[in-house]
């Protein structure tokens, strides 16, 4: 049985590796939200993305292999999607966890102006395939989503995906308080912004 030791040990992995890396491209601080920050925001955005692009451009395969490759070479630059990869990987690579799930998948919102990414895991079969759509059903269907975790490395969130909604409208508050900002191709938000309109969207996954 899956057990918050197992999702906390893979979710310390993922930040160890990112620790001393570039920092994700989408998450800045605003003091005070002036315009000339806005624009400074936009183009180190933008520069970070085109990099970002040309990165993925060099990578075929499944997304566990990609995790793989960044892995491997050390390629820390990326968002929730690359960090998903990552995670992907080091569930399979980590025995305490390894041994125990039967399935694993990523879970995002496919919007093209803003979007999330997160990794699911379970040790069952008759929970499976979730059974919400969005991230603010999770919490009307808590009772028949046992044995399900959810790994948010973007988030530093690891814990029973019944968790999950209270947990990250948590650390969004909490980085909206230190006026962290969300960048995204479609704009920008305070993190609480972001994570509502995040939750209201339709989830799709792929089994990794």
């Amino acid at each position: 049985m899956i057990q918050q030791t197992d999702v906390d040990t893979v979710l310390e992995r993922g930040r160890e590796f990112y620790k001393f890396g570039f920092k994700t491209t989408n998450k800045f601080y605003l003091y005070p939200v002036l315009e000339k920050h806005l624009r400074r925001a936009r183009s180190t955005t933008a520069e970070s993305m085109a990099t970002l692009d040309q990165q993925r451009a060099l990578f075929t395969g499944s997304r566990r292999d990609y995790g793989q490759q960044l892995h491997e070479n050390n390629l820390t630059l990326g968002n929730c999607g690359e960090m998903t990869a990552v995670i992907a990987w080091l569930i399979r690579t980590t025995s305490e966890l390894a041994s125990k799930v039967t399935m694993s998948m990523v879970a995002y919102t496919p919007g093209n102006d803003a979007n999330h990414y997160f990794n699911i895991v379970t040790d069952q079969t008759a929970s499976w395939p979730p059974q919400f759509a969005r991230i603010d059903q999770i919490e009307a269907v808590a009772p028949s989503t046992g044995g399900i975790w959810v790994i948010d490395l973007w988030s530093k969130i690891a814990c029973p995906v019944a968790d999950y909604p209270r947990l990250v409208r948590e650390k969004a508050d909490a980085w909206t308080l230190q006026n962290k900002m969300i960048s995204y191709p479609g704009g920008q938000s305070s993190a609480r912004q972001f994570i509502d309109f995040i939750a209201m969207q339709p989830l799709l996954y792929e089994y990794v």
